[in-house]
C-alpha cells in the first residue's frame, strides 16, 4: 500500500507546484512552467547559531511525498538541480536539498517521490502555472 492510500486523508491538493528553476540568471533565480501536485507533507523547524552568536537562524525544513506521475522527470539528480517547489497558498518557494523515489519493494515500481525541502527565494516567477 502507497502512502497516498495508507493516508488518503492526509493529501494535499492545488496547494503545492514544483516548476523548472533557472539558477544564476542575471536577477537571480527564475522560476517557471509550474504544475500542481497532489502531496502529503511533514514539516519541522530547527534553529542553529548564525554568524553572529546572539542571533538564532531559524528555517524549517519540509518534507513532502508526490505522485510520480505528476513529476516532470524521475531522475532524481534532475529534480535537485533543476527543479523549485511553491506552495501557492502562501507564496513560499522552496529548494530541493534532496529526492528519493518510494519502490514497492516487491514489485520495484515507483510509489512515491519523498522530497526534503528547505525555504529558499526566487527573483522572479513567471504566470504560466496549469491553475
Amino acid at each position: 500500500m502507497d502512502i497516498f492510500d495508507a493516508f488518503s486523508q492526509a493529501i494535499v491538493s492545488e496547494q503545492f507546484e514544483i516548476g523548472k528553476a533557472d539558477f544564476g540568471t542575471e536577477i537571480g533565480t527564475v522560476f517557471s512552467e509550474a504544475s500542481a501536485c497532489d502531496v502529503v507533507i511533514d514539516e519541522g523547524t530547527y534553529a542553529t547559531t548564525g554568524r553572529t552568536p546572539d542571533v538564532p537562524y531559524m528555517t524549517s525544513d519540509i518534507l513532502i511525498y508526490a505522485r510520480p506521475q505528476q513529476m516532470p522527470t524521475l531522475v532524481t539528480a534532475k529534480l535537485t538541480n533543476g527543479y523549485i517547489w511553491h506552495d501557492k497558498i502562501n507564496d513560499l518557494y522552496y529548494e530541493i536539498r534532496e529526492a528519493s523515489l518510494g519502490k514497492n519493494q516487491e514489485t520495484g515500481e515507483v510509489e512515491h517521490v519523498e522530497f526534503l525541502l528547505r525555504p529558499t527565494e526566487i527573483a522572479f516567477a513567471e504566470e504560466n502555472s496549469d491553475e
